[in-house]
């Protein structure tokens, strides 16, 4: 692929990545917090 194209799907997907990078740092505490099991919390963020 050409380096242009590299570029075309990486800027497309770096504000989704920056957005969703919050989610997964804090949310995980927050649903430890609650007492919800490892092994669902794992499954809810597949």
């Amino acid at each position: 692929m050409p380096t242009r194209q590299w570029l075309a799907y990486g800027l497309f997907g770096l504000p989704l990545a920056m957005a969703a990078l919050p989610v997964y740092v804090h949310v995980p505490r927050l649903y430890a917090d609650a007492g919800i099991n490892l092994a669902l919390l794992g499954g809810l963020l597949l």
